[in-house]
């Protein structure tokens, strides 16, 4: 993972062994909504933005069409200084819900 604050835009980059299951998200520091590729990679579009941003925790809402369409939160919490917490909620138009943490660690 790598994230970055440049020019007014927040970019997230994921990346996998698996080369193609990689993705890159930019978000706008004014907190408006920016395009983005699906996650799941499936057709549809997908509207993100940076919903509330503090010294140790951003907030990011993302919403998407198409099939299995719905929205979700993403909370981003720095936890000490080598340690990143995403806690991430979504909800599909069907009633059907998630949430789950991801937990990183910096290397040094």
């Amino acid at each position: 993972m790598s994230i970055s604050i440049d020019a007014g835009v927040f970019t997230v980059a994921v990346f996998s062994l698996v080369e193609w299951f990689t993705f890159t998200e930019h978000y706008r520091l004014d907190g408006a909504e920016s395009a983005a590729k699906r996650r799941d990679f499936r057709n549809g579009a997908n509207s993100i933005r940076l919903a509330s941003a503090t010294a140790s925790r951003l907030q990011l809402q993302m919403r998407w069409e198409g099939a299995y369409a719905g929205k979700g939160v993403e909370d981003v919490v720095l936890v000490g200084e080598d340690k990143l917490h995403i806690t991430c909620s979504l909800a599909l138009h069907n009633g059907k819900s998630a949430t789950y943490r991801q937990v990183y660690r910096r290397r040094r």
